[in-house]
């Protein structure tokens, strides 16, 4: 399938759409909570993060520190376990400072009087691995020259712009490589005055939205996120996404979409095969049955609307709004699942990308109704605005962790 039919959407760059109180107060429709599963469900300011990333560090706000005041003397402060230190032989000091707050209502200003002064930190490193090291920073005039460091690895400089911005650079660990000594310098003579937040390490090659972590531990696990499996019929039905892929279509791991699971031998899933394709598969008493996408090409940091679909004769694919690929032959479905994950199949083979919204819907469908979902990728979805014979049960927008269920259709 040609590239273009991923549409690179405006959206990520936009706040995120709040909830919509008259939508809920509209009578049929109620509001639950999307359940987190094994780890936490972590909501960005553009959707819900990248289900299937390991984040390393991160503080928003920096609300739970002690000392808002700790200059040169003490100048160690904390993220998660993880110390941010200005070291006396830098001439460089570090302090929470109020003024300008880019998370919640602190930030880490850091000043420098030469090149190679600034702030450190230290994190665990898996060996062999790649990661991408962001962290956003402001300054008040620009033209201040940074790079971030860590170990022997070295971002390009980065000449600073007025206002907030992010920066970002991604290296691969040695097989010997166990801890990574993060550091934010100047690389210009002259004094450099910015402020610091939202540092964040992550397993891949792109930095994801921000994440919070709290403050008590060091890492958050991969994302899981579960639907109320209650109304899901496995049947016939649909589980539409708009996903921000957080890998490029070169990509060999096999990541879910989403799963509506029985057991090992009875469940509903839609995944990346690592080959190229997106694929619906079905499985009934132990019998497999696909329904293949084209070969698809893309980029990391693509958002595409991912729509599979199941009917009591077979399963079906379409990537982008195309014409669904359908597959018949399934036996007689199961009845009784007991679980409906999205981004991951029951709990592994998360789908590393960060989800703008989740629809689960009743009933069967179109290529004109892929044509619509398609359309919503960039927009907020509404129990009327999804335009299908199909009628949704669950609405999860991904801007924070409630969803709406549709109580009568």
């Amino acid at each position: 399938m040609p590239s273009e039919l991923f549409r690179p959407a405006p959206w990520f760059i936009q706040p995120a759409h709040n909830a919509d109180v008259a939508l809920f107060a509209t009578p049929g429709i109620v509001s639950g909570l999307v359940t987190a599963g094994d780890s936490n469900i972590f909501v960005t300011l553009y959707g819900v993060g990248d289900l299937g990333t390991l984040v390393l560090a991160g503080d928003s706000s920096f609300v739970s520190q002690v000392d808002p005041n700790a200059y040169p003397s003490s100048a160690v402060v904390f993220a998660g376990l993880s110390s941010f230190v200005a070291s006396l032989s830098w001439i460089s000091f570090i302090a929470w400072d109020l003024t300008h707050p880019i998370f919640g209502t602190r930030s880490l200003r850091i000043v420098t009087l030469a090149a190679n002064q600034g702030a450190q930190w230290t994190l665990p490193l898996l060996a062999s691995t790649t990661y991408t090291t962001s962290v956003f920073v402001y300054s008040i005039a620009g033209g201040e020259s940074a790079q971030l460091q860590v170990n022997a690895y070295r971002s390009p400089v980065f000449l600073l712009q007025a206002g907030k911005q992010r920066l970002s650079f991604s290296f691969t660990t040695g097989a010997g490589e166990a801890s990574g000594a993060h550091a934010l310098v100047s690389t210009s003579p002259a004094p450099m005055d910015i402020w610091a937040d939202g540092f964040q390490t992550e397993v891949g090659g792109i930095a994801s939205p921000y994440i919070e972590t709290s403050t008590v531990v060091l890492s958050r696990p991969a994302g899981r996120a579960r639907l109320p499996v209650g109304r899901a019929d496995p049947g016939q039905g649909a589980l539409l996404t708009s996903l921000r892929l957080n890998f490029p279509s070169t990509d060999i791991t096999v990541r879910s979409t989403f799963c509506l699971y029985q057991d090992a031998n009875n469940y509903i899933r839609c995944f990346w095969d690592g080959a190229g394709h997106f694929i619906t598969e079905t499985k009934d008493s132990g019998v497999i049955l696909q329904a293949v996408s084209a070969v698809q090409t893309f980029t990391a940091g693509t958002v595409a609307a991912i729509l599979p679909i199941w009917t009591s004769s077979g399963p079906g694919i379409s990537v982008g709004g195309a014409a669904f690929i359908r597959t018949g032959g399934r036996g007689i479905p199961f009845t009784s699942p007991v679980s409906l994950d999205v981004g991951s199949h029951n709990g592994t083979q998360q789908i590393g990308a960060d989800i703008f919204w989740a629809i689960g819907l009743l009933g069967t469908s179109t290529d004109i109704d892929a044509q619509i979902w398609n359309g919503l990728a960039n927009s907020k979805p509404t129990a009327y605005s999804i335009g299908s014979a199909s009628k949704p049960f669950a609405i999860w927008l991904g801007v924070d962790s409630s969803y709406q269920v549709v109580t009568i259709l």
